[in-house]
């Protein structure tokens, strides 16, 4: 199999360091994982998103901008666990709606974005997961992080408002191949049939990616 390079993306608890996981063990493709636990400013987010959302946002967009460059640059196979497009299509501009950015925090980052676009080569494969969010908020508690149980209240609609946006720019996506699964009711954790099958999938999309390079070599 020639080098690749796959982003999991999908909304919060959607399951992309399970899958990613999984791409590690079965293909051997070296795991980069987003880090919360050492995030200076996601737990300050969650209290304020008004006043720490664009610095939060800041860190995220630079993070995942030097580890996509990172990434293109090896030598051998890569997953990487949330890609850069959902930082500047879903979460940058979940924040603009809600008013976390200032109008020149706003106009900053959406023309760094432009350069970000223009600069990066996209993966050779985003799996996109995808769970209604009641789903996802018994995923969210499920983990315990005490940071993210806000989340999980009746009355709080962020992950909602992450899911239309997430649905929104997945429709776009127009850089590469894509890969959308249904994970509300598959178990990716403990039945091996449901592990099999999304080994499968996986499997195809590389294939037809490898058969697309092979016609230009």
């Amino acid at each position: 199999m020639k080098k690749h390079f796959v982003c999991i993306s999908g909304n919060i608890g959607a399951g992309k360091t399970t899958v990613a996981n999984i791409l590690e063990s079965v293909f051997g493709f070296k795991k980069h994982e987003e880090v919360v636990e050492n995030n200076p400013y996601l737990p300050l987010f969650y209290e304020d998103m008004k006043k720490w959302g664009y610095k939060l946002q800041r860190y995220f967009l630079m993070t995942r901008f030097v580890s996509h460059e990172n990434i293109s640059m090896l030598p051998h196979s890569a997953v990487q666990d949330r890609s850069i497009y959902e930082d500047m299509e879903v979460f940058a501009k979940l924040h603009i709606k809600n008013g976390n950015f200032s109008p020149d925090q706003a106009k900053r980052y959406t023309e760094f974005c432009k350069l970000v676009y223009d600069e990066i080569k996209p993966p050779d494969l985003i799996i996109y997961l995808k769970a209604p969010v009641s789903v996802l908020k018994e995923r969210i508690k499920s983990r315990g992080r005490d940071f993210e149980l806000d989340l999980v209240r009746p009355d709080n609609n962020y992950l909602d408002e992450l899911q239309k946006l997430y649905d929104e720019w997945i429709n776009r996506y127009n850089f590469g191949p894509k890969l959308i699964i249904e994970t509300d009711k598959l178990n990716f954790v403990d039945n091996p049939e449901d592990i099999k099958t999304l080994i499968n999938k996986i499997k195809t999309a590389l294939m037809r990616k490898e058969q697309k390079l092979d016609k230009f070599v």
